[in-house]
């Protein structure tokens, strides 16, 4: 269990990054504006602790606080070799939640070709050709986008994805002139070489802004400002590294023995650290990013 904000809370930690929630809240004004409005693209570039993952978690924030429906997933360093793994995380919530008839009927006639890369129906004894697996992925978010409008799409450490989710979002992001959804996609600058590195670029070459390079912040907040309650909830994990609380603590008596003293005292013992901890990132799936800027 972690700490919830509740509705309508202001964002804590993303000091300097007033231009890139500007330019998130747009995006997402113009998907909900029309359902026939154009989909969108925006990519973040960072290096790490530049605050990707915060500003990921605060898409969701304002996209569902808007009413949108928000699937996530992210690129795993170990899990590159797995193919469709990161597309197949990111529509596992649509997909959970069908029938079997009903997933076969929104995918139609691509149901042979891309069910088996979405993991809901076997694969056959013949070899699929990845075009038409990719197309196929295509056309299946574009049904469950009409179906979940508006969807917003969000991909953390695409750096990470395996080639064929690469391939399948470039794709996917030179249709999104005829998709209503917004995709915002976080990497950092290099890590990927080879095709998988053409397919990112491609993915940027296709965003409708420029692609946002995060820098350094320049400053800290300030040692005053009040953090909210939300923000000061513990979680269990944090209140059990924290140990019993000072009232639940018995008290040491003044004339405790000098052995005693010598073993709390004892240097190389370490210090209990109470260390606030963020939602769990899981290494190939989507998860709830921590509201601050140590992505």
């Amino acid at each position: 269990m972690t700490e919830v904000r509740p509705p309508g809370a202001p964002t804590a930690g993303l000091w300097e990054r007033d231009e890139e929630l500007a330019a998130i809240a747009e995006a997402i004004d113009t998907l909900c504006a029309d359902r026939s409005s154009p989909g969108s693209l925006l990519v973040l570039r960072g290096e790490a602790g530049f605050g990707k993952t915060a500003l990921l978690a605060e898409t969701r924030r304002i996209a569902e606080q808007r009413g949108c429906t928000v699937w996530s997933a992210r690129g795993g360093e170990t899990l590159r070799s797995v193919p469709f793994n990161v597309v197949r995380r990111l529509l596992q919530p649509a997909l959970v939640s069908m029938l079997p008839e009903e997933a076969r009927d929104y995918l139609g006639d691509w149901y042979g070709i891309a069910g088996p890369a979405l993991g809901i129906t076997d694969p056959g004894e013949g070899h699929a050709d990845p075009q038409g697996v990719c197309e196929g992925l295509v056309a299946a978010v574009g049904r469950l986008a009409h179906r979940d409008w508006p969807l917003v799409l969000l991909i953390d450490d695409a750096h990470w994805a395996d080639q064929e989710t690469l391939h399948w979002l470039a794709v996917f992001a030179e249709r999104l002139a005829d998709l209503s959804v917004l995709v915002v996609v976080a990497r950092r600058p290099g890590e990927i070489s080879g095709v998988s590195a053409g397919h990112l670029d491609a993915v940027a070459a296709a965003a409708h802004r420029p692609v946002t390079v995060l820098s350094a912040l320049t400053r800290r907040p300030p040692p005053d400002s009040p953090a909210p309650p939300w923000a000061l909830m513990p979680t269990p994990r944090s209140a059990a590294r924290s140990g019993p609380s000072p009232a639940a603590t018995p008290t040491r008596p003044s004339n405790s023995s000098p052995r005693s003293r010598t073993a709390n005292s004892n240097p190389s013992r370490p210090t209990p650290v109470n260390c606030a901890t963020s939602t769990a990132r899981p290494a190939a799936a989507d998860s709830s990013p921590a509201s601050n800027n140590s992505a």
